[in-house]
């Protein structure tokens, strides 16, 4: 059965408070991703008892029409009749079964419906005889024919035809989980297309991804103080209770429910007026990636094992390997790498911002700039849903010097080699300034994507579990640094089978199985040549037996992506370790 999730006002049932379930200990991931007061919540988890569901997020039945599989005639939502669910055809001689038709009409705005298959079978129609044939979404006189994908067919005038754009009705601008909220936008907006279910265009899902730092970070899980910051209906009833014997009453009654003196309570909650968690520090505007790469850098004092984000650096351990006398190449990979961190543990928020319908302009000939839907599509929210995750993995930078000089290398080859020249320029065609990805970004994430597959080889780990974390900057305040991890709803994370590879002797081993991985794909030749069919997915030497990983591990879609930028090529570009040997 195919069916569509509505917005998040009908997440919930009556009665419920979707702020019970808000993610704390996000003031500043909520300041910097510029959502305004909305707080962060998880969706609710479906519950049952005695074999009743309590809690879930209701879906709608979505396409309602059906096709009968031995005659293609149509029937709108069968199920309809007398409550019970329909699986055949109710013609006459005909016993095929009924399945939902994949074709749905979509909009830019967000906006969905069925597919009105009188208005398309009677688009190229007359109009004398458009209005002969009346409307009967009762009866089963269109159908499909040749197949699921092919034109329909009204059966009482022979009018047949197939359009990939149609005008939404007034009646069918509401959602399919709406009745008559929502107000009919312009009549220039009022066209839409016809796309299968399964097109990856119809939902483009928008979200941002941020870490949990100090000092939010710090506090420790299921004391008091945390437990009670967590409450606000209780921390509302003590403050509404009338001085005297109703407050103490208050403090006793909640004491007790959390296994604690009422000193201990009142302690608390003093702690919390004094500005817990943040105790006064001003919240950072700005780029939140560079808040992050600063804790993940600077050595915090006093970490516990406890809190949310714990890092153990491993800098001085990885230097040491150089100094050792070790082989040539191997002291070009440890000058490479000039800052290694095991980050034992770490909290995720990944929060859903909206998404957007890739859709195509008049006619299909061009498309058209895709809009954000915010995830309240039928009126205004609080609070936006988001995920809570927790993990672990490993952290390193390149050294700033080395990437000065590349860089430099870089551009003097780009006056010699068209095609890198042409690939390189193409990542920046068409986005706006600032947006474009740089020489040292594509770098950055070719070499995590290579290291992914050298873990997925080596540490037994699945591609696909793996995430990357790409900071990147030039200017005043440079950044070069790679975060893999792996991260799970539980709070307990992983197993720590990640962080250990950011043991010196076990990440150099990594790494350089992923330079060496660099230098040869088993598609190449054909993988080293910049093609044109690269440049329109804007990406250089790469494809799936090199470098591609699957989405959930990609931040970028699999674009930008180049192993030229780090093996070398045959002219002026060495590859990027061997420049280590000149600092």
């Amino acid at each position: 059965t195919l069916a569509v999730v509505p917005d998040i006002h009908r997440w919930d049932g009556p009665g419920s408070d979707p702020l019970s379930r808000e993610i704390m200990y996000v003031a500043q991931i909520r300041q910097n991703l510029n959502i305004g007061n909305r707080r962060l919540v998880k969706p609710p988890v479906g519950q049952r008892k005695d074999g009743e569901v309590l809690r879930s997020i209701r879906v709608i039945t979505f396409p309602r029409w059906t096709r009968c599989r031995k005659c293609g005639h149509l029937h709108k939502a069968p199920w309809k009749s007398g409550g019970e669910v329909v699986i055949l055809c109710s013609r006459a001689n005909c016993d095929g079964r009924l399945e939902q038709v994949r074709w749905i009409l979509t909009h830019r705005y967000g906006y969905l419906a069925d597919v009105d298959w009188h208005a398309m079978a009677h688009a190229s129609a007359k109009n004398a005889e458009r209005k002969s044939c009346a409307r009967r979404n009762n009866e089963a006189y269109l159908q499909l024919i040749r197949g699921p994908n092919g034109p329909v067919k009204c059966r009482k005038c022979g009018a047949k035809g197939w359009e990939k754009v149609l005008a939404f009705s007034k009646s069918t601008w509401q959602q399919p989980w709406m009745k008559d909220e929502m107000p009919a936008p312009q009549a220039l907006d009022w066209l839409g297309e016809v796309m299968q279910v399964g097109d990856a265009r119809a939902f483009v899902p928008v979200t941002r991804q941020a870490i949990v730092i100090p000092p939010e970070s710090r506090i420790r899980r299921g004391t008091v103080v945390d437990r009670l910051f967590g409450s606000s209906h209780d921390r509302r009833k003590i403050r509404n209770a009338r001085p005297g014997l109703a407050r103490k009453s208050t403090l006793r009654r909640i004491a007790s429910k959390y296994d604690c003196s009422v000193h201990e309570l009142e302690d608390a909650l003093e702690e919390i007026d004094r500005g817990y968690p943040l105790f006064g520090k001003k919240l950072e505007d700005g780029n939140l990636q560079e808040q992050e790469y600063k804790a993940l850098t600077h050595r915090i004092p006093d970490l516990r094992p406890d809190e949310d984000f714990f890092t153990r650096h491993r800098t001085d351990s990885w230097n040491e390997l150089a100094k050792r006398a070790a082989p040539a190449h191997v002291r070009q990979v440890v000058q490479m790498v000039d800052g290694l961190v095991s980050v034992d543990r770490i909290r995720m928020i990944l929060v859903f911002t909206g998404f957007m319908r890739e859709a195509m302009g008049v006619g299909g000939s061009s498309t058209l700039a895709p809009v954000l839907v915010p995830p309240y599509i039928s009126g205004e929210s609080d609070w936006l849903p988001a995920g809570e995750f927790f993990g672990e993995g490993l952290f390193f930078t390149l050294s700033e010097a080395l990437l000065k000089e590349w860089e430099h290398r870089v551009e003097a080859c780009r006056e010699d080699d068209s095609e890198l020249d042409s690939f390189l320029g193409k990542i920046s065609a068409g986005l706006e300034p600032g947006a474009a990805p740089t020489p040292r970004f594509v770098l950055c994430h070719s070499l995590a994507h290579l290291i992914v597959r050298q873990l997925e080889r080596s540490a037994g780990y699945s591609a696909a579990s793996i995430q990357e974390r790409i900071y990147c900057e030039e200017g005043e305040h440079p950044m070069a640094g790679i975060l893999l991890f792996v991260a799970e709803a539980d709070e307990f994370g992983s197993l720590g089978g990640l962080m250990e590879y950011a043991r010196p002797a076990k990440f150099l081993r990594l790494i350089t199985g992923a330079l060496d991985a660099a230098r040869w794909c088993s598609f190449d030749p054909v993988c080293s040549r910049l093609s044109q069919e690269k440049h329109a997915r804007l990406n250089g030497a790469a494809c799936h037996a090199c470098l591609m990983l699957p989405e959930t591990s990609c931040c970028c879609g699999n674009r930008f992506l180049d192993r030229t930028l780090i093996k070398g090529n045959d002219g002026d570009l060495p590859p990027i370790h061997s420049l280590s040997a000149q600092h």
